[in-house]
């Protein structure tokens, strides 16, 4: 079908005993210590993703399939005969001599391998949820993926693996694209004041006859893509790319998801939308009471919760409020 969406979400569970060994054997590659690159926040499990599939039945359901991605673990809970249901390991679609991989940013490059994806897929982190009613539209529009092209400065910053690994993406991007002739070919898409307002047209990147892209807004949400700008990206970087695979923990190196995000920017292969609009982003910690708030009066169509290294008393308050809109199991739950 060629209107046909899927969703892909990644997932690992730290408490598995064999995810655990791994672990430890290969700790010691890791370039970068911060809790950023190798802490528990990025590995930790809180018992959240029957809510993520709730969400994606009830409010979602015409997804085509769902490739659940992980090292080989799966929760006991989970029904791997429901027929949109795609459960697939990092050894299906990933070089066996480049796994185990501890690092989302060389998995999330190789998504478009999986065997069976959609031509237009929307990527999740197991963070991010549905949690109110959401067409089709809100993703993609005339068969291109909705974003927002927004420029803005990227800033490296030596001390965070996710700024660097921006700044690279947008190294590239510079690399094989010339920012006025790419406004130039798409005006209405990149100019576009129903869809992004007129504050960000104010900013002196605008102004500048630079033919540097400076970077872009980015939100923390799902993702949607087109499987073939990957395919795009893949065959004109090849080398950057294979070469950040080798990276088992995240570094100052890397390379992620939003190389192939701001190429369908500069490719022009996105539908302009608002940024943030029915995209809500909290963090555990320091937002609780909002994102209650949120997901009870369900005034986002997705929400982003944020492990900022909350408290199990966080987690117990959000899978109550979960349980006002998402109380019934879903058919992806045994």
């Amino acid at each position: 079908m060629e209107d046909a969406i899927d969703f892909v979400v990644l997932w690992v569970d730290d408490s598995d005993e064999q995810w655990k060994k791994e672990f430890e054997e290969y700790k010691h590659e890791a370039t970068m210590r911060d809790n950023e690159s190798i802490g528990s926040v990025r590995y930790e499990e809180h018992g959240m993703l029957p809510y993520w599939f709730r969400g994606i039945e009830k409010f979602t359901p015409w997804v085509r399939k769902v490739h659940f991605v992980t090292n080989g673990q799966f929760p006991k809970w989970l029904n791997l005969d429901h027929p949109k249901l795609h459960f697939v390991k990092h050894a299906d679609f990933i070089e066996r001599k480049y796994l185990p991989l501890f690092n989302a940013n060389p998995i999330e490059n190789n998504i478009y391998k999986i065997e069976g994806l959609a031509e237009r897929f929307v990527y999740f982190n197991d963070d991010m949820y549905v949690i109110a009613p959401t067409p089709p539209s809100f993703f993609f529009k005339e068969g291109l993926p909705c974003d927002s092209a927004i420029m803005t400065k990227t800033r490296r910053n030596r001390d965070s693996s996710y700024l660097s690994c921006i700044a690279n993406d947008v190294e590239l991007i510079n690399r094989y694209f010339n920012k006025n002739a790419t406004l130039l070919k798409n005006p209405t898409k990149w100019l576009n004041l129903r869809q992004y307002g007129f504050r960000p047209f104010i900013h002196p990147w605008w102004l500048i006859p630079s033919s540097k892209f400076p970077g872009f807004k980015n939100h923390h949400s799902a993702q949607p893509f087109l499987k073939s700008t990957f395919d795009k990206v893949w065959q004109v970087c090849e080398k950057e790319l294979s070469e950040a695979n080798t990276r088992r923990f995240r570094s100052l190196e890397d390379l992620d998801q939003c190389l192939f995000k701001y190429w369908q920017f500069a490719s022009g292969n996105f539908s302009p939308a608002p940024l943030r609009k029915n995209r809500a982003y909290f963090d555990i910690k320091s937002d609780t009471p909002a994102i209650l708030d949120c997901i009870k009066r369900q005034s986002s169509k997705l929400i982003c919760i944020n492990d900022a290294n909350g408290a199990d008393e966080d987690y117990l308050q959000v899978k109550d409020a979960f349980n006002v809109i998402l109380s019934e199991k879903s058919l992806y739950e045994l």
